[in-house]
């Protein structure tokens, strides 16, 4: 209605305007079409779809508007049809210092640094239903499935159908597994993933799978009284092939990983107070590959260092569950795997056993932002502080190996405690101090890290852009 007065008005102003009698002078001519141009502007911005109102360049077309955002550095373009697109990336510079415990080559300290990440991506969305994303290594020496390096190699590409409350995508995605592992890199509270999950990724049971899949799911808020929950189930190809020739079995074949992953939300009175329960499974047929448990004990630039593996092995399953509690600037979280092996005999199976326990708490009042649909953590919320967000992080991890070929367990634990600086919410600078413990004489040897020590400590230090 508002509208439609405005617009009489400007037609009403612009009869007068147009033609001035004599009697108008210069200025009231002027002043006639001052207030014309104003009701016009005004007029438009009411024609301006109510999502294209911000502090942001704007372009209207015959078909369509369209939202041009700069923020951070990356680029995001949204229609007033609901079409969208965005290019980003981000940017991890490491540098790392540790004792002779995690130095392989040598019986001294050692300092190193590398660019942990650097990626490009591009993201859609067409219609209401349709979306698509595409995230690239650049520069980035990653391992192919022959363990070979492999530079700029495609990190992510699926395409998804959205039909809420249910969605199925397909290809090269995160597999359905634990809360941290589902959390981007750059939003985890330490700089690398717990000593629990570097296990599970040297044998492909996080992360993505090597080659894709496809998946199916929900997430919806209605089902059980206004609680938020969300599952997903899948099945993945993860370029596994087969190591032995068996008979009638001889013949290679993809070993597929199936996967499912539930989680619940309860609010406890606030947008960020509430509770996360989750509960992970998977299972594999390794095919006669080796499961090994080959890790870089927390801190990436160390030489991976392997305590033990089973040559050959068959049925691999993981049972993981997840709890988060957050109220304001602390959050809790707690995770538990559990991976059992079976080797080609009985002799060879494998138990592996780890948990995470960690604590956040921003100084300056900000909240990890919670992706219920996801059911993950994402970047900090609320930055108003001149100085950024400050978070300080503690963190207790372990795990325990159980190898029936070995005559003990293998028990190594890892204390991280850092602190995380949000000078924006594209930036981040991060340090860590880090300690293990590693104990075992599997075999009547003893289990050590590197120079015979059972023990060491380390620093790491990152600056992240990510857009």
């Amino acid at each position: 209605m508002i509208k439609r007065i405005l617009v009489l008005m400007a037609a009403m102003l612009f009869a007068f305007a147009a033609k001035p009698a004599l009697s108008v002078s210069d200025a009231e001519y002027a002043a006639l079409l001052k207030k014309v141009q104003d009701l016009q502007a005004q007029v438009n911005a009411m024609q301006q779809p109510e999502n294209m109102k911000s502090n942001s360049g704007y372009v209207k077309s015959k078909k369509e508007n369209l939202m041009i955002l700069t923020t951070g550095g990356g680029i995001k373009i949204n229609s007033s049809n609901g079409n969208k697109f965005q290019i980003g990336g981000r940017l991890m510079f490491d540098l790392d210092s540790y004792d002779k415990g995690l130095n392989s080559t040598n019986g001294s300290s050692a300092e190193e640094n590398e660019w942990r990440r650097s990626r490009i991506y591009i993201s859609g969305q067409s219609g209401k239903h349709w979306s698509y994303k595409w995230v690239q290594n650049v520069d980035h020496e990653s391992i192919d499935s022959e363990g070979e390096a492999d530079n700029d190699k495609i990190h992510e590409a699926y395409i998804k159908l959205d039909l809420k409350p249910f969605w199925v995508q397909a290809g090269k995605f995160n597999l359905p597994t634990l809360l941290e592992e589902r959390t981007s890199a750059k939003w985890i509270e330490t700089i690398e993933r717990s000593v629990v999950e570097e296990v599970l990724y040297a044998n492909g049971l996080v992360s993505k799978a090597s080659f894709g899949g496809i998946a199916l799911g929900f997430a919806d808020k209605n089902i059980f009284g206004g609680i938020p929950v969300s599952g997903t189930i899948g099945i993945y190809d993860t370029e596994k092939e087969k190591k032995k020739n068996l008979g009638d079995d001889s013949t290679e074949e993809d070993s597929y990983l199936t996967g499912m992953r539930l989680s619940a939300m309860p609010s406890l009175g606030g947008k960020n107070h509430f509770m996360h329960f989750g509960i992970t499974k998977t299972s594999q047929d390794f095919e006669f590959n080796s499961f090994t448990t080959e890790q870089h004990l927390g801190i990436h630039t160390v030489a991976s260092r392997t305590f033990t593996s089973v040559a050959e092995a068959g049925d691999v399953d993981t049972t993981g569950l997840e709890f988060a509690y957050q109220n304001g600037p602390f959050t809790f979280v707690a995770e538990d795997i559990d991976v059992d092996v079976d080797g080609a005999d009985q002799s060879q199976d494998l138990d592996f056993d780890g948990y995470y326990l960690g604590a956040t708490y921003f100084l300056t009042g900000e909240s990890r932002k919670w992706e219920w649909k996801g059911a993950k953590f994402d970047k900090p919320s609320g930055i108003k502080n001149e100085w950024g967000a400050w978070q300080l992080v503690g963190r207790f991890e372990e795990y325990e190996i159980n190898n029936k070929a070995l005559t003990d367990q293998i028990e190594l634990n890892r204390t991280v405690l850092g602190v995380n600086w949000f000078p924006t919410k594209n930036v981040r600078v991060s340090l860590n101090r880090v300690h293990l413990d590693v104990d075992g004489s599997p075999g009547g040897t003893e289990t050590v890290l590197y120079q015979n020590q059972d023990s060491a400590n380390g620093w790491s230090f990152r600056l992240q852009y990510a857009m």
